[in-house]
């Protein structure tokens, strides 16, 4: 089987505050996920593709989009609202574009304290 290339985590970081931004900064992980995938211009051979993690199939666009929103919220440009529901935070919102990599790193730094 043919490894499915996708976006690397950080190409998807800017990606995520935009499709949260044209969802009226706020949006359940379907809707984000669809959003994304717009913007990336990503086929339905890449959103379809999956993986075992303990024992169940796990979509890989999904997969990078939670270490998006780990990375985000870490950095508190975006919060959890409810189940599945993400929303910017004013940071999120005042932040046009951001340096993906720097977003990674802090992140990363706040989880080693």
């Amino acid at each position: 089987m043919t490894e499915v290339s996708l976006p690397r985590i950080k190409e998807m970081v800017n990606p995520m505050l935009q499709a949260l931004r044209n969802l009226d900064g706020s949006a359940h992980n379907d809707a984000i996920r669809q959003e994304v995938a717009t913007l990336m211009d990503l086929n339905p051979t890449q959103l379809q593709s999956t993986f075992i993690r303990n024992g169940t199939e796990v979509l890989r666009i999904d997969n990078r989009l939670d270490w998006v929103k780990v990375y985000l919220g870490t950095t508190g440009y975006i919060e959890k609202q409810g189940d599945g529901v993400w929303t910017l935070t004013e940071r999120g919102i005042q932040s046009d574009v951001v340096d993906p990599q720097e977003i990674i790193s802090r992140a990363r730094e706040t989880h080693r304290r």
